[in-house]
């Protein structure tokens, strides 16, 4: 892109300025760019979307692919430039493959060069959802073999087969940017000489075949592949952090003025590259495949998947590669697809979210989830399931489903089995109730987001907002986990153990302490038993609810609502203070309006969603009737309620004041 009304190669560089590409001086690369230029496939990547499908609920992250393209161009000359320690202009040997045919000698710098371009136009509109899909209807229409069969070279034909085979769709861009390539020169042969062809092609095969092959003969060859490999990294973190709100990015300055930070780059020094990788995990979790994200998914699933299978129809028809690789770079209309579908984006909402680490799951889930569509449709109960595997070796799994709340409950409970395989897996690993234990970051995590998307949907997620009650030491001081989730049995033993008893050890040690130390201890004490006792209670059979527990979660540490409005400004507030506003009316902006001392969470094994809130409060008739209240405020919705607060009129200490509420999900809209 270069100035107004010339053809220049000065490009604009975020945080830096105006560069030269310096696309003129190289032979190499001038003639690849203009060649790619002469088949306006620089005017596609110009207008590619880098984020594709981020953009559709991340406004203003357009940047380009050719953005990219020019930032890895531009760091490659200032590496080369002020890091000779990197032998950016040493040469190798280009093999065109002809007979009697002088061999070229290219450097460093203009191979890397070379491969950003080539290897870019292996990416489609919608970025990796497309290509995904795209995967999954060849190998639904048995393809995925014809799809390559062109390909002459029986390196490159071999691991194109193991990327289709495995469904691998972090690299299929390879082997779509190697069949773009061939199929734009079999179109436009008088534009391009086939030495040069055959040259580029030489360069994909030693970039797209594995790297053993190169370690006798071309060692340079993996050392620039390496770089290559490293300055793209730093491209996409640089472009990708400064474009949207990931909370953490790079400094271009840094990058462009610090040699021993080049260095440490290039040769993957540990600090800087646990650095990088944690920027990288961070937009992957908050930017590419955020929750809003996911749920766009769903929502574009299947009228992408649907045009991308009328043409592969006519793949299985007789049409040749080429015609099908033109038709999904220049036929397929994503615009269109869009513009019938945004205006439904409210319709599909994130109700559960998993982050797993690769060894957090057992081989056998993890193949499982390998192999699944990206969107998996439950068209019984409106649920969609987005999963993704990251390179950096964790999992997102994702439930979304239609906005209202039938179709949530639905969908929160289809997640329960994904979860019941991972804690069958972990249990089985680990032989017994101990993973609880042994797991407890990922458990706590997982039982967290089951309470917290449990209250949305059984308070109504547009008039509270519940948050955990950090203040209290039970975490701090007890170093017990905010919440936990398992098979009803495992969870009893875990909490008795490492709940109870670890409370009682610790309390009684306490023999010089305050009265009112005491009493809060004794307080606290009532809180966890009578979640005990409950949790008892339920296993022995509730007659309100069809069937045992099977996954029970139960919440640790406090929770507290307040409502979804702001609270009001000191300026709002003086402006009301000698009003007649009610006093409760201003109140209510000021404070939480509930507070759950016990919160317990099931399905059993009739699939029925329950959901169990204790006040245990001795004498606190605010906090009761709060609880009362809130539950009575949903009785329109799709629950049914019962006072069960004689379960736990056995715990010592514990008056008529203290309240256990059961609320079970229906099949019809019942009253409380």
């Amino acid at each position: 892109m270069g100035y107004l009304g010339d053809n220049s190669t000065y490009y604009f560089i975020p945080g830096i300025g105006i560069y030269n590409l310096d696309i003129e001086r190289a032979k190499p690369v001038k003639i690849l760019y203009d060649f790619l230029d002469e088949v306006e496939e620089i005017d596609r990547l110009k207008n590619l979307d880098h984020l594709g499908d981020v953009r559709e609920v991340i406004d203003g992250t357009r940047h380009s692919r050719f953005d990219y393209i020019a930032l890895i161009f531009v760091l490659i000359d200032n590496w080369c430039q002020k890091v000779k320690e990197i032998h950016l202009s040493s040469e190798v040997k280009v093999k065109p493959e002809i007979e009697k045919e002088e061999k070229i000698k290219v450097r460093g710098k203009d191979l890397i060069k070379c491969w950003a371009l080539l290897l870019s136009i292996g990416h489609l509109d919608w970025t990796f959802p497309t290509k995904r899909i795209l995967l999954e209807v060849l190998h639904d229409k048995k393809l995925h073999t014809k799809f390559i069969e062109g390909i002459e070279d029986e390196e490159i034909k071999k691991k194109a087969k193991e990327i289709l085979e495995f469904r691998d769709y972090n690299h299929l861009y390879q082997i779509l940017a190697y069949l773009r390539f061939k199929c734009l020169y079999e179109k436009y042969r008088d534009k391009i000489d086939e030495i040069w062809f055959k040259r580029y092609e030489w360069m994909f095969k030693k970039y797209i075949v594995d790297d053993f092959s190169d370690k006798v003969k071309e060692s340079k060859i993996i050392h620039f592949k390496n770089l290559y490999r490293n300055v793209r990294r730093i491209a996409f973190l640089l472009l990708d952090s400064f474009y949207t709100p990931s909370g953490l990015n790079l400094s271009p300055v840094l990058l462009f003025g610090n040699p021993e930070l080049m260095l440490s780059i290039v040769f993957d020094e540990a600090e800087i590259s646990n650095t990088l990788k944690f920027l990288n995990r961070q937009l992957y979790k908050s930017v590419y495949l955020n929750e809003k994200v996911l749920a766009v998914h769903s929502l574009y699933y299947s009228p992408l998947k649907e045009e991308l299978l009328r043409k592969v129809e006519d793949l299985k028809n007789g049409k040749n590669v080429c015609e099908f690789i033109e038709e999904i770079y220049e036929g397929l209309n994503i615009q269109k697809i869009r513009k019938e579908n945004r205006k439904r984006k409210s319709e599909y909402v994130p109700v559960m979210r998993f982050e797993f680490e690769g060894d957090d799951l057992n081989e056998q889930l993890k193949e499982e989830l390998y192999k699944l569509p990206l969107v998996e449709i439950n068209s019984n109960s409106k649920c969609y399931k987005v999963v993704w595997k990251t390179p950096l070796n964790f999992y997102v799994i994702q439930y979304n489903s239609k906005s209202d709340k039938q179709s949530s409950i639905a969908t929160l409970k289809e997640s329960f089995d994904m979860v019941k395989k991972f804690l069958r897996g972990i249990k089985d690993k680990d032989n017994g109730a101990g993973y609880i234990e042994h797991k407890r970051d990922v458990i706590e995590r997982i039982a967290k987001r089951y309470t917290e998307q449990a209250l949305k949907i059984f308070f109504n997620n547009e008039d509270i907002r519940w948050e955990w009650k950090h203040t209290s030491f039970l975490r701090s001081y007890f170093n017990f986990p905010e919440a936990v989730i398992g098979f009803v049995d495992d969870v009893y033993k875990f909490y008795w153990k490492n709940i109870i008893s670890k409370f009682d050890e610790k309390y009684n040690k306490k023999s010089e302490v305050s009265e009112f130390y005491r009493e809060k201890m004794r307080s606290i004490g009532k809180e966890l038993e009578a979640k005990l006792e409950v949790v008892e209670k339920l296993k022995e059979g509730e007659e309100s609810i069809k069937g045992k527990p099977d996954i029970l979660c139960i919440a640790i540490s406090n929770l507290i609502a307040y409502p979804i409005k702001q609270e009001r400004s000191m300026e709002q507030n003086i402006t009301t203070s000698n009003s007649s506003v009610d006093p409760q009316e201003q109140n209510k902006y000021t404070g939480p309006i509930m507070e759950i001392d016990g919160l317990i969470l099931g399905l059993t094994t009739e699939k029925q969603l329950f959901i169990c809130l204790i006040e245990a409060k001795s004498g606190n008739e605010s906090a009761t009737r709060a609880v009362r209240s809130k539950v009575r405020d949903h009785e329109n919705n799709i629950f049914r309620g019962y006072d069960i607060s004689n379960l736990i009129s056995s715990v010592k200490g514990l008056d008529y004041n203290s309240i256990a509420y059961l609320i079970i999900t229906d099949e019809k809209i019942p009253t409380i």
